[in-house]
Formats: C-alpha cells, structure tokens, sequence
C-alpha cells in the first residue's frame, strides 16, 4: 500500500496549501464521500430486506404449522407429544435467534451510519472552509479517527455476524434433522401424518431457501463493502499525504504509521475471505443437499 508519488515537495511554516493539491483532495473526498455513503445505504436496505423476507415466511409458515402441531395434541393424540416438545422447544430458539439477529444488525448499521455521518460532516467542515494550513492539520486528525474508528466497527460487525449466522444456521439444521426424524417415526398409514409429512417439507424447503439466500446475500454485501472501503480509503490516504508534504515533512511519518495501523487488518481481511468462502460454500452445500432431498421426497 505504498503511495504511488512521484516526489515530495515540503514547504515548512504558514505557507498556505497549494491550490493543485487541495482540489485534488476535494474531489477525490467528494468522490469517497458520495460513493461509500451511497454503498453504506444500499448495503443496509438490501441486508433488511433479505432479512424482512425471511423473518416473513419464518412466521408465517411457523404459525401454521405450529397451529396444526398444536390442535393434535389438544385433540389427545398422544403420539404426537413428541414432536409438539421439539416443535415447542426449537421454534422459540429459531425466533428468537432471528430476532436477534434483526435487532443486532439494525445496531450495527444504524451506529454505523452516524460515524459516518459525524465524521464526514467534520470534515466537510473543515475541508469547505477557508483552508489555510490549520485546517490541513485538523483534517488529517479527524480522518485518522474516522479511519481508525470505521475500520474497526466494521471488524467486529463482520465476526458477530458471522457468529451469530453460524448460530442461526445450526439451529435450523438441527431443529429440521429432528423434526424429520420424528416425523419419519410415527404411522406412515394415517392420513393426518402424511399430511403433516408433506407440509414440514414444504415449510422446510421455504426456510432452507430463505436462510440460504439471506446467509450468502449479507456475507457478499458485507465483502463488498470492506473491500470498497479499503480500495477508497488507500486513494483518500495518498492524497491527504500529497497534501500534507506541502506543509510538514512530520505528515510522512504519520501516514506510514496510519498503514502499519491498518496492515493487520487487511490481513485479517484476506484471511477471513478465503477461510469464510469455504465456510459459506460449505454451508449453502449443506443447505441445498437438505433442500434436494426435501423436494426428492415430495
């Protein structure tokens, strides 16, 4: 990640910035600004869409099914006790890991998007301003915080919801192997049951589709935002650095500190897309082979 200049002009003192270099850094901010603000917005309203969509055939297809669970038992079959007691115990844990999910994600994004727009606006402050040196001091402050902070943020929203997708996506795949088993058990002669095979598959299938499209549609939108990030914010950075050599040849050193910050994260990065590619692979296999054997059965 080394700057690509072709060389340092450093000019000590109150000498204002020159006027070349400061409309370079306006317009590439303009560009950052504009671009990664319009993909922040984009990337939130289609996570909560996906989401929206799969909390919907979630409850409306649970309530159905659970309602018909439910007049079983009080009608006294007791052959059915079984899979009411499963049915009961890992719905709630589905929902309630959904929900979860639905609220942490809303969190995220929503704080997110106020470090955004906090930063941004101090540095449209400073940067539209009548720019003297001062200003150029401020503005790689604020950027170093707004870097640092962001960078973070997006860190941790990138393992929490991975965790807890992972978590979502194991109780399903247990709570469906259980249910199907259950259901396999009990008299294949009763009409009632075959009925209810028929439609835990159907209802199976729905879910496994919509989890599987929501699971690879936030790990995708989540990739592409770090990688914008990182691809924006390397251009924003070398050219505060072409800036700041017209004022201080100390500016040198506190961008390369600013990368040696970064390195570890951008290896974390590269990491976790190769190892989470295989993982999200890997579980949308698993997902689609339960979704094939589902409809073979139908």
């Amino acid at each position: 990640m080394a700057s690509n200049r072709k060389g340092n002009v450093n000019v000590k003192g109150s000498q204002e910035t020159s006027n070349v270099e400061l409309q370079a850094l306006t317009d590439i901010w303009q560009d950052f600004s504009n671009s990664m603000g319009n993909q922040l917005l984009e990337i939130m309203k289609d996570n909560q869409s996906e989401y929206e969509k799969l909390h919907g055939t979630w409850t409306d297809l649970s309530s159905k099914f659970g309602a018909r669970v439910s007049e079983n038992i009080r009608n006294g079959n007791k052959e059915y006790t079984e899979l009411y007691n499963v049915w009961k115990n890992y719905a709630n844990k589905f929902s309630t890991r959904l929900t979860r999910i639905g609220n942490n994600g809303g969190i995220d994004y929503d704080t997110l998007i106020k470090n955004w727009e906090n930063y941004t606006k101090k540095i449209n402050l400073e940067l539209f301003s009548d720019v003297k040196d001062g200003n150029i001091h401020t503005i790689f402050s604020i950027w170093d915080n707004f870097y640092r902070n962001m960078t973070h943020q997006m860190d941790e929203m990138m393992k929490n919801g991975t965790t807890i997708n992972n978590d979502l996506s194991q109780t399903w795949n247990d709570f469906s192997s259980r249910m199907t088993t259950i259901l396999d058990t009990l008299s294949s002669d009763s009409v009632d049951i075959k009925d209810l095979n028929r439609d835990w598959k159907n209802f199976s299938i729905e879910v496994n589709r919509g989890l599987s499209k929501f699971i690879k549609n936030y790990e995708g939108d989540f990739t592409k935002l770090q990688n914008e990030w990182v691809k924006n914010t390397e251009r924003v950075g070398e050219t505060l650095t072409d800036t700041f050599d017209l004022i201080s040849e100390s500016y040198g050193e506190i961008y390369q500190r600013y990368f040696e910050w970064s390195a570890p994260y951008l290896k974390n990065i590269e990491a976790y897309s190769k190892t989470r590619v295989k993982s999200l692979e890997q579980e949308i296999s698993e997902l689609k082979a339960r979704l094939d054997n589902l409809e073979s059965k139908k």
